[in-house]
């Protein structure tokens, strides 16, 4: 067993469901002690799980260390942290922020249905990737769906955006939510409301199309010497927790969308 990049995915896992435990925590302390750090933690375990399966893969290359015991490790790992996890914290969080504005019953099982797509969705596109990648590193460059990081990723950075407006010590708050009067964050909370499940859907769609998208962290890196690797990353992530609830969202936003966009751009070239 490669022990190393075990390792880093088994943190992943663990990551994984430590979130998960968090958002129970939450739903079942909710209304008797202060409960939203217990959401904010969940959210960025998931965030942190993110970069831990993002060298996973990387580590085990660079040691010559990859292998097929590590490819069903790091899917098994993905369905829980970027599958379960963002479903569970999704849905305790839109019950709870969601609650003054109305939460029908219709609403709520429209949630079910949308986050079990999303679930299935992330496990079928895993199993994809599976089956039709190899282990060299030249076919990690692209990725044929969403990647489900981005997926769980997108969903959780959701979250943080939301929680962060109402939280007086955020950075997003300190910036923009002091200027914002309660009527523009109920306007902010309302459209979430409504989009929340187009959002969920559009992500699961995305990870099981077959539009094409590019590896992050071989993109940013791409052929530099091995130490500048994590100076150039850990400057980036360095800069990003500044103004983290931002970051993370805009981040997020525009990976999702980079993949139709230049799917788009291709269909337009070869039409012309």
């Amino acid at each position: 067993m490669p022990v190393v990049p075990t390792i880093f995915t088994l943190i992943n896992a663990m990551l994984g469901f430590i979130s998960v435990l968090y958002s129970v925590k939450f739903a079942i302390y909710h209304g008797t002690i202060p409960t939203t750090h217990f959401l904010q933690k969940a959210a960025w375990l998931i965030m942190a799980a993110i970069i831990f399966d993002a060298f996973d893969g990387e580590v085990a290359r660079f040691l010559k260390q990859a292998s097929n015991f590590g490819a069903e490790l790091d899917s098994l790992s993905d369905a829980l942290s970027f599958g379960v996890a963002p479903g569970v914290l999704v849905f305790v969080w839109a019950h709870i922020s969601f609650r003054e504005i109305g939460f029908p019953g219709v609403y709520s099982r429209m949630l079910y249905i949308v986050l079990t797509l999303f679930v299935l969705a992330v496990i079928i596109r895993l199993a994809r990737f599976n089956v039709e990648t190899p282990l060299e590193k030249e076919y990690h460059k692209f990725f044929k769906g969403l990647p489900s990081p981005a997926g769980g990723g997108f969903l959780a950075s959701l979250v943080i955006l939301q929680l962060g407006l109402v939280n007086s010590d955020s950075f997003v708050y300190q910036t923009f939510g002091r200027f914002l009067s309660d009527t523009s964050i109920d306007t902010f909370n309302r459209f979430l409301y409504w989009a929340l499940p187009f959002f969920t859907l559009i992500l699961a769609f995305l990870m099981v199309s077959t539009i094409s998208y590019p590896h992050a962290l071989q993109t940013i890196l791409g052929d530099r010497p091995k130490v500048q690797y994590f100076l150039y990353i850990f400057t980036i992530l360095g800069l990003l927790w500044i103004i983290r609830e931002i970051s993370v969202f805009l981040f997020f936003v525009a990976y999702v969308l980079l993949g139709p966009l230049v799917a788009y751009l291709r269909l337009k070239s070869a039409g012309t």
